[in-house]
């Protein structure tokens, strides 16, 4: 079993609280010892599903068939991650707390919202980084104040930071498990005009005085966050992680999911429809819109990710180009935006100041 045959392996797995096809043939392949199990957990932790893996094996009887140490490796990395997320939830409804105490109402996003949602069977499945939240505009610095007086710091303490577009740098707080990314948009500036705060807004779910997106919005989310925010649409990646999180919350939408509402992006998130379908076995809560455009994408999904060694060479050709055009876009909007013009004078002097004592 190679990389990519265990990146497939892995993807089934996920699905087989679901998809009896895909149970039937997992247990089929780890009896016949098809399985190189190495490989799985090489892929599994770099694609951050280890504990999802175990879960879901748990849950439907797999962890049987396993060799008995990885199953007490796996055990004990999803209870430290139980306990790690036992904290992040604390941690969230306490961040709740002190902002709707100030008139404020943060909408929690991404993996802090599956937590407090409950969106996985056992919290101990999802690991999770940051703790992610989206304010009004209006609210936006207030919320940054607040947190700051509460005793969150900037991960990064730096006088001159880089302009985000999307958040404020992270937070930390002593004694706090995880950082905070304070949002005010959703995804970056060439799509903002179309996913953004007033979109989401319309239809926020509240539970128990915390809020979060619409599931709707919650899946347009985590598709945008990954195809478009971290370029897996760009080097044609599927993090599987991301993926099943799709595939979770498209299950909690009753009807057939629609990209209608959206013109720019709408094709990226068919595509990633397309890509996901043909990874994880086609699932019934994820029918996409099949296009010359889509089959097209998907063609060169199969073919680059079946030949990783071609993949490498090709994303490091497109890490270059990606990294030139976003210097230029950054320089030329030095012209309209002050944060810009204003970082791009401190580097050069803060270069002028090194060089001086070389």
């Amino acid at each position: 079993m190679n990389l990519n045959e265990a990146y497939f392996f892995v993807a089934k797995s996920l699905t087989i609280s679901f998809q009896e096809k895909n149970k039937k043939m997992i247990i089929s392949d780890i009896k016949k010892n098809n399985v190189n199990w190495d490989q799985i957990v090489r892929v599994s932790t770099k694609h951050k599903v280890l504990t999802t893996l175990y879960c879901i094996f748990k849950r439907k009887g797999v962890l049987n068939f396993l060799p008995r140490e990885l199953v007490e490796y796996m055990k004990e990395i999803s209870q430290i991650n139980r306990e790690r997320n036992n904290e992040i939830i604390k941690q969230a409804n306490e961040i709740n707390k002190i902002l709707t105490k100030n008139n404020i109402r943060p909408i929690f996003i991404k993996g802090a919202a599956y937590l407090l949602q409950n969106l996985y069977y056992d919290i101990s499945e999802r690991m999770i980084g940051d703790i992610d939240l989206i304010c009004s505009r209006d609210d936006y610095q207030k919320v940054i104040d607040i947190l700051k007086n509460d005793g969150y710091e900037p991960v990064i303490k730096k006088e001159n930071r880089y302009p985000e577009f999307k958040h404020y740098p992270r937070l930390v707080k002593n004694k706090r498990i995880a950082a905070i990314e304070i949002h005010k948009e959703l995804t970056i500036e060439k799509y903002s005009d179309e996913f953004n705060y007033g979109l989401i807004i319309q239809d926020i779910q509240n539970e128990n005085n915390v809020s979060y997106l619409s599931f709707e919005n919650q899946l347009n989310s985590s598709i945008i966050s990954s195809q478009v925010d971290d370029y897996a649409f760009y080097y044609k990646n599927l993090d599987l992680k991301n993926a099943y999180d799709v595939i979770l919350l498209s299950k909690k939408i009753n009807k057939k999911i629609s990209f209608s509402k959206f013109k720019k992006i709408k094709y990226i998130l068919n595509c990633f429809l397309a890509a996901t379908n043909y990874t994880f076995g086609e699932i019934d809560s994820l029918k996409y819109t099949k296009t010359k455009e889509t089959e097209k994408y998907l063609n060169q999904f199969i073919i680059l990710n079946k030949n990783q060694k071609k993949k490498i060479l090709i994303d490091e050709l497109k890490y270059k180009k990606l990294y030139y055009q976003n210097m230029i876009y950054f320089i030329c909007g030095a012209i309209f935006k002050k944060e810009n013009r204003k970082y791009l004078l401190n580097r050069m002097i803060e270069k002028i100041r090194f060089n001086k004592y070389l």
